[in-house]
């Protein structure tokens, strides 16, 4: 009973807030340049805002458990008790994986290889390699290989420029496939006036 609490809960706050919270953050942040690692690769990266709303959400986590266990120690009868301990402690997670994913989230990127590292792997496929490029449900670019794939959130910092290479790779017939998602429309509606390309992704 708790378990399927918890995961609705989770799916409610990844899925809805997250949403809004890609869908206002997105024109802002993809638009900015990728920066240069030391590997002369353009890297792709989550923007600030991305670490404040963790910060922002652990300390939400904080109060409700802290409000729940003050609580209980001091007897007093509430009856949405278990409910507030379970919100807090999913949001306190839900925060430490987000401030984790700020720091080891990074896409980089040059003319032949593209490598993803999280914080729980390193992945690595070649242009030429890609045989397909589609758009998920939870809006993120997936580049396929025969091997293996590579998803790309379009929220990230330098995702127009990357959009860009995308279309100078493969062709506008891709950009439209990447068009079904309304989040990553916005990043090539920005592609297109950026680099003044006549596309007609409507």
């Amino acid at each position: 009973m708790i378990e399927e609490i918890i995961k609705k809960l989770v799916k409610i706050i990844t899925r809805k807030i997250g949403n809004k919270i890609n869908t206002s953050m997105s024109e802002k942040v993809s638009q900015k340049k990728a920066q240069i690692n030391e590997k002369f690769e353009y890297e792709l990266k989550h923007a600030k805002n991305y670490i404040i709303c963790g910060l922002c959400l652990c300390l939400i986590g904080l109060g409700l458990l802290i409000y729940s266990l003050v609580i209980y120690f001091q007897d007093i009868q509430y009856n949405n008790l278990l409910i507030c301990f379970i919100l807090g402690v999913v949001s306190f997670i839900l925060s430490i994986m987000i401030i984790i994913n700020y720091y080891k989230y990074k896409i980089s990127y040059n003319n032949t290889l593209l490598t993803k590292k999280t914080p729980f792997s390193t992945k690595e496929i070649r242009w030429d390699d890609i045989t397909d490029i589609t758009v998920s449900n939870n809006h993120q670019i997936i580049l396929t290989t025969s091997q293996n794939k590579i998803t790309c959130k379009p929220i990230l910092i330098g995702m127009v420029d990357f959009i860009y290479v995308i279309y100078t790779k493969f062709g506008k017939e891709t950009i439209y496939s990447l068009c079904r998602s309304s989040l990553v429309h916005k990043t090539v509606n920005q592609m297109i006036r950026q680099y003044e390309i006549d596309l007609d992704c409507e």
